[in-house]
C-alpha cells in the first residue's frame, strides 16, 4: 500500500481523473490514458517535489500532441511562436496544478 491507504491502482485512477479535470479546465478538453505506440521516444519529463501532507515525486510525461494542445491551449497562441520558457513554464504548471490537486484528492484536503 502507497501513503499507508492506497494501491497504486487506487493512486492511478486518482491521477486519471485529476489529469482529465485540470485539462478540461485549463484548455476545455478532456484526456484520456492511452498506450504508447511501439515506436514511441520518451521526450522531457517534468517532476514535481512534494514534502506536505505528503512527501512523494510527481512526474508527467506527455506526448508532443498532447504538450503542444495543453500549451496552445493556455496560451491562445501557436505552439511556433512561444519561446521554450513559456512551454516549458506552462508544462511545469500544469504538473504543479495536477500534483496539487492529487494529494488534496488522496488527503481529503
Amino acid at each position: 500500500m502507497i501513503f499507508g491507504k492506497y494501491t497504486i491502482n487506487e493512486i492511478a485512477a486518482v491521477l486519471e481523473k485529476v489529469v482529465n479535470r485540470v485539462t478540461m479546465t485549463m484548455i476545455g478538453a478532456g484526456s484520456r490514458l492511452a498506450d504508447a505506440p511501439d515506436d514511441y521516444i520518451v521526450g522531457q519529463r517534468f517532476y514535481v517535489d512534494t514534502c506536505q501532507p505528503l512527501r512523494c515525486t510527481f512526474f508527467i510525461e506527455l506526448s508532443i500532441e498532447a504538450k503542444k494542445k495543453i500549451v496552445e491551449g493556455v496560451f491562445g497562441e501557436k505552439w511556433s511562436s512561444l519561446k521554450n520558457i513559456q512551454i516549458d513554464d506552462c508544462l511545469l504548471e500544469f504538473t504543479g496544478i495536477v500534483a496539487g490537486r492529487a494529494i488534496a484528492e488522496l488527503t481529503g484536503g
